[in-house]
């Protein structure tokens, strides 16, 4: 008889993957989030330590941003919501957006704002907005990471930001796993929507047009392992010069 509890072989993940990642995050003093998650005393939270690194250097100058507004869809524990008050400080409004109604007990700071709803579901996106009082400037999206969550949300939101702005996507590493519904090299994963902003990027140079952002509203696609960052920008459009040749 097969266990009930036994998982199926075939999904996407190498052997032993969480035994052999779960690891204490290493001490990092010149690098103010990875201090703050290696002496993290907080609310429960799940980030890999590489994160880090990578949100200290697109988000620094976010930091004094006057009124900065900030979206985290998937809430947890609320460690992450905590996170970036401490790191963002205590002008920044700060609003968390999960699907799990116990989310909205948790014992977080009370300048902390938590919607409870599905991050494809536009009514729900729409009040954590107007909670927000305008479009935010940052958006994390550390939610269900089933690629139809992602994608609905970034089409959802992506038209509504205002250049400035920055959409961040996590744990793209769940594309390639059945049991999220992705798989390896299948356009219709998170991962595919990469090659697609790819592509977006490039509409100036094309005649396919854009599925996702026009491309002069992309001033730039960074992409890590397992996460993706997108400047939402109106940038001109791209010109050349070629130096005429020497007159006879």
């Amino acid at each position: 008889m097969k266990s009930f509890f036994k998982r199926k072989k075939d999904i996407g993940r190498p052997p032993k993957y969480w035994p052999e990642r779960s690891q204490p995050f290493r001490k990092d003093e010149r690098n103010p989030i990875a201090d703050l998650l290696y002496n993290w005393d907080g609310p429960r939270l799940h980030k890999w330590e590489h994160y880090s690194r990578h949100y200290h250097h697109h988000f620094q100058p976010f930091i004094d941003r006057p009124s900065l507004r900030v979206l985290e869809i998937g809430v947890y524990g609320g460690g992450s919501l905590e996170l970036w008050r401490k790191y963002f400080g205590p002008q920044a409004q700060i609003c968390g957006l999960d699907i799990n109604p116990e989310c909205a007990k948790l014992n977080l700071s009370p300048d902390l704002s938590v919607i409870i709803g599905s991050q494809d579901d536009p009514k729900t996106l729409q009040r954590a907005f107007d909670v927000l009082g305008a479009p935010p400037d940052l958006v994390i999206d550390d939610g269900s990471h089933f690629s139809h969550h992602v994608r609905s949300s970034f089409q959802w939101i992506w038209p509504r930001l205002l250049p400035g702005s920055l959409y961040v996507v996590e744990d793209l590493h769940a594309s390639y796993w059945k049991d999220f519904g992705g798989g390896y090299q299948q356009s219709f994963t998170s991962i595919g929507l990469i090659q697609d902003l790819i592509d977006d990027l490039h509409e100036p140079h094309h005649t396919s047009g854009h599925k996702h952002a026009k491309g002069l509203e992309i001033g730039g696609l960074h992409v890590y392992d397992s996460m993706m960052f997108i400047e939402k920008t109106k940038r001109p459009e791209p010109r050349n010069w070629i130096q005429p040749p020497d007159e006879a």
